[in-house]
C-alpha cells in the first residue's frame, strides 16, 4: 500500500533515534504511571507494554544526554522533531509527560505526550496543554524529517469493521477491547490524511466513526466532516452515537468502554453518514 500523503520515509538513522527514544521513555515509566493509566483510562499493564507507553522525564537534558550516549549525532537528533532548536540550545518538546508512540509496522514513527502532575513544559502564554505532539515537517520547520502519521494503523484487519475515534486513549482501549481502531488524535482527520485514510480503511468490512458525544456536538461535526470527506474518496462510512446521560456534558469512547459499554452495539446501530441529520445540514 503506497501512501499518497507525506509520511515518515524509511530512514535508518531516524528510525534508530526514535527507537532509542521510545526505549528510554519506557524505562522511565513507573508503577505510579501504570496505576494512573489503569485507573484513569482502563489500560491494562499488557496493553501499556503492547503500545510501548512511556514517560519523558522533566529534566532539560535527560533525553538529549541519553540519545548522545547512544552515539547519535546532534544534527540527526535535531532533525527528528523531538526537540526545539534555538540559538540558545536544543530543548526537549516534552518535560514530564506520559509518552504514546505511533507505531507503523512496529516501527516508532511519532510521539504524543500527555500531561501529568510532573509536567514542566508550557506554552508561551504559560498554559500547559493536555497533549503535546512531536514537531512535524512544515514550511517553518524544513529541517525536521518527521511527518504526523495516523495512530493505530497496525490494528487494521482486512474484512473486519474498523472504528475511527477521537482520542488516543479512546483508540487504545477500543483495540484492547478487540476492535481495530485508528485515530487522528483530534476531533477530525486532516485534509492531507484523507487519501491515506481511505487507502487504509478500504479493505475493512465497515467503517464506523465513534467520536466524542458532547453537548456542543463538536465530536459529531468532526465525524460528519471526516465521513463526507471519505465519501469523496469512494468510502461510505457510518456514524455511531455514544450514549450520553442527562446532565453530562461529554462522554468519549474510553468512558463508554470503561463503564461496561458494548462497542458492537454502537457499530450495529450506526447509520450511513449520508443519512445522518447533521450531514444533510
Amino acid at each position: 500500500m503506497t501512501p499518497s500523503f507525506p509520511c515518515n520515509p524509511s530512514n535508518p538513522t531516524q528510525d534508530a533515534i526514535m527507537e532509542d527514544a521510545c526505549m528510554f521513555f519506557q524505562s522511565c515509566l513507573t508503577a505510579n504511571h501504570r496505576a494512573f493509566l489503569k485507573t484513569r483510562y482502563g489500560l491494562t499493564s499488557e496493553t501499556v507494554d503492547r503500545f510501548r507507553v512511556g514517560f519523558c522525564p522533566a529534566g532539560w537534558s535527560d533525553l538529549l544526554d541519553h540519545l548522545l550516549s547512544k552515539g547519535h549525532g546532534p544534527k540527526d537528533i535535531q532533525a527528528t522533531g523531538l526537540f526545539y532548536v534555538t540559538d540558545r540550545g536544543t530543548y526537549p518538546v516534552w518535560r514530564g509527560r506520559l509518552m504514546f508512540p505511533y507505531l507503523d509496522g512496529g516501527t516508532v514513527r511519532y510521539f504524543i505526550g500527555r500531561q501529568t502532575e510532573e509536567t514542566k513544559d508550557q506554552n508561551k502564554n504559560g498554559t500547559v496543554p493536555k497533549y503535546r505532539k512531536q514537531l512535524a515537517k512544515s514550511e517553518n520547520r524544513p529541517n525536521i524529517q518527521a511527518w504526523e502519521p495516523i495512530f493505530g494503523t497496525d490494528s487494521i484487519t482486512p474484512d473486519q469493521p474498523v472504528v475511527l475515534t477521537e482520542g488516543i486513549t479512546d483508540c487504545i482501549i477500543t483495540i484492547q477491547a478487540g476492535f481495530p481502531c485508528i485515530s487522528p488524535v483530534t476531533v477530525r482527520f486532516k485534509t492531507e490524511h484523507a487519501r491515506r485514510l481511505a487507502d487504509l480503511v478500504k479493505p475493512c468490512s465497515k467503517v464506523v466513526l465513534l467520536m466524542d458525544s458532547e453537548e456542543n456536538q463538536a465530536g459529531t461535526w468532526g465525524a460528519v466532516d471526516t465521513g463526507l470527506e471519505l465519501c469523496r474518496h469512494g468510502i461510505f462510512p457510518f456514524i455511531g452515537t455514544i450514549p450520553r446521560p442527562d446532565g453530562v456534558d461529554k462522554v468519549d469512547l474510553n468512558d463508554f468502554i470503561r463503564e461496561g459499554g458494548n462497542v458492537s452495539d454502537l457499530i450495529t446501530r450506526s447509520i450511513l453518514v449520508e443519512l445522518h441529520p447533521m450531514a444533510k445540514e
